[in-house]
């Protein structure tokens, strides 16, 4: 891994559409999740971390985002879900319903 300091910098957006300025009619909160919803978009379309500057490994996030992402998705509770039942709590390794039928077969 690289560090930081010697991390090559993002690429500079040029063809970029000008940034919005803040809508004035609109509440605060809003006018903000308009404004992160359209850095979210220019860095998408610019291949970068929705989250930070970084370019992206995965779809929408650097490496150090996934990881972090997919940690939180871990630990949460519920946070499983079985693609067989659909049922929350486990999956579908774990599935009581799978289980019952891979002891029929």
């Amino acid at each position: 891994m690289i560090p930081a300091s010697l991390a090559p910098m993002p690429p500079v957006i040029e063809d970029a559409a000008p940034r919005p300025r803040r809508r004035r009619g609109l509440p605060q909160g809003v006018a903000h999740r308009l404004a992160v919803l359209a850095y979210q978009q220019r860095h998408l379309a610019a291949g970068l971390c929705m989250v930070c500057p970084r370019p992206a490994v995965s779809a929408h996030y650097c490496e150090h985002h996934r990881r972090r992402i997919n940690a939180q998705r871990r630990t949460r509770p519920g946070a499983l879900r079985c693609g067989a039942c659909h049922e929350r709590g486990h999956n579908r390794r774990t599935c009581p319903t799978l289980k019952a039928q891979r002891e029929l077969q």
